[in-house]
């Protein structure tokens, strides 16, 4: 049902929605026709529905697998490799093996996504290389085989930096709009909404996972009566670009990123400013800044230091690196980051 709540926004919500399993859908192996598998094991689908399929399926269709030794430490080792080579940029690390990276897909993930769940033994599962196109392929593959307009999103299961516990989300998505846009509409009192843009494919992949859950390899769900708009969007268009992501780096990674090596870009001037201005000083220490380079001053050299060091900090944050070329006084050249790679790479 769609009800007008502006003269330009438009908010469709369903009165009520189905959330259906797909089963009997095989064990999925590099090289077979998972389209061919949805649509003898969902014969029943129909126009408007939307298709849930796990990113596992579609790593274990296309080959993304790893052999993952029986031996604990070759197997440990196996797993290091597969998330470097999966790896963008380290956003955080803690002892004991945990990672959080950005992925080269663009994701921010523990460990890089890997899994060892519902995979033969010996195996991990690799991200697919590209979701979005998995779901645009998965939906023209259900046209061709069912004759049906469908919209398909590719999910994963992933933790959250605010809250325990794991949820589904949607890495990848064809023929229906990442985002539920209410922007420019007003509410109930008259009040303007400004930022309520509703990530409606990760509302139904978390549906999706209640009624195929963990345990009993169910590796598809059809979501039925919600309405959407079928456009092509891709999904990749919800990860925050990094200049927007205020968590890039965890909070015990700042300082260790901070001894990076700069790329040879100079830094942006007002993200300098911004880090100076952000950086407590202390008596008898003046802190000037010049385009990119910061000057650091004072009789006291341990104050000196003080300053200087959580500068670096600050201007880590901020995705600069300062490199000190001067001591007496202390001069800071700010230039743009590289991707960490972590404290021990």
């Amino acid at each position: 049902m769609a009800e007008e709540v502006s003269a330009h926004v438009r908010e469709q919500v369903a009165q009520e929605f189905s959330v259906r399993a797909v089963t009997g859908i095989p064990d999925v192996r590099p090289g077979d026709d998972l389209v061919a598998m949805l649509a003898a094991a969902a014969p029943w689908l129909l126009d408007g529905d939307i298709v849930a399929v796990t990113s596992k399926v579609v790593s274990k269709a296309s080959g993304r697998l790893v052999a993952a030794p029986v031996d604990e430490d070759e197997r440990a080792a196996a797993r290091r490799a597969a998330m470097d080579s999966q790896t963008a940029a380290v956003v955080a690390e803690r002892t004991g093996g945990v990672r959080i990276v950005r992925t080269v897909q663009g994701f921010t993930m523990a460990a890089a996504g890997i899994d060892n769940s519902n995979v033969r033994a010996g195996e991990m599962a690799l991200l697919p290389e590209d979701c979005d196109a998995a779901a645009r392929e998965i939906r023209e593959g259900l046209r061709s085989r069912l004759g049906v307009e469908v919209a398909v999103i590719v999910t994963d299961t992933v933790g959250r930096p605010w809250r325990g516990g794991l949820v589904d989300i949607a890495l990848g998505c064809s023929g229906i709009a990442p985002l539920r846009d209410l922007r420019g509409a007003t509410d109930t009192h008259g009040h303007p909404l400004a930022v309520t843009a509703l990530a409606q494919i990760d509302e139904l992949a978390a549906a999706s996972e209640l009624v195929r859950g963990k345990l009993a390899g169910v590796a598809a769900a059809v979501i039925r009566g919600v309405p959407f708009d079928p456009v092509e969007v891709p999904a990749a268009t919800l990860s925050r670009p990094l200049e927007e992501d205020m968590f890039f780096l965890g909070t015990r990674d700042v300082v260790p990123a901070s001894a990076d090596r700069p790329l040879s870009e100079p830094g942006d001037p007002a993200l300098v400013a911004e880090a100076v201005r952000r950086t407590p000083s202390l008596e008898g220490v003046s802190v000037g800044v010049e385009d990119t380079q910061v000057r650091i001053d004072g009789a006291d050299a341990l104050s000196v230091g003080i300053v200087a060091g959580r500068l670096l900090v600050a201007l880590r944050a901020e995705g600069l690196v300062g490199e000190i070329v001067a001591r007496e006084p202390v001069l800071i050249d700010c230039r743009v980051s590289g991707p960490y790679r972590g404290a021990v790479s």
